[in-house]
């Protein structure tokens, strides 16, 4: 987890002031984990532009990584909806997502434009196997609905 650099902050306490302060002061914790100068009380949606790997291609369907999210947690899109030049297994593009999602639906993936591999000093390396459970039930699109027999 990054430590150096500032972030910007709201306090929860009126008249929830804007502030900026130093990521190693927002991260330190006491001995019990707790923060020790800052208290988390909740997490806002946001979109952040981040990049995704394609780990498999079938046929309509891509199997994508963001390991900013989750390095071993698959996201499928269909794969009209990824750029040229990235709908490759082993390629890399850039996306906008909303990083605070519990899941892969609600990432909201937007990607925009194949790119190279940033770097692990950039973006942690994706872990998903072909194999790994949970492609199927963590779609970005519904299943159909088999009629009933």
């Amino acid at each position: 987890m990054r430590r150096e650099g500032t972030v910007k902050a709201r306090r929860s306490d009126p008249p929830g002031e804007s502030l900026q302060l130093s990521c190693s002061r927002l991260l330190a914790v006491d001995a019990a984990g707790e923060g020790a100068h800052y208290r988390f009380i909740g997490w806002m949606p946001r979109r952040y532009r981040t990049w995704a790997y394609v780990a498999a291609s079938e046929r309509e369907w891509a199997v994508l990584i963001v390991p900013e999210w989750h390095p071993r947690r698959p996201v499928r899109l269909p794969r009209r909806q990824l750029p040229v030049g990235a709908v490759v297994p082993g390629g890399w593009m850039t996306a906008d997502a909303d990083l605070s999602a519990p899941y892969p639906a609600r990432l909201s993936l937007a990607p925009s434009a194949a790119c190279e591999d940033p770097g692990r000093v950039l973006c942690a390396a994706p872990e998903w196997l072909p194999g790994d459970s949970g492609v199927c039930e963590d779609s970005v699109s519904p299943r159909p609905v088999r009629p009933a027999a």
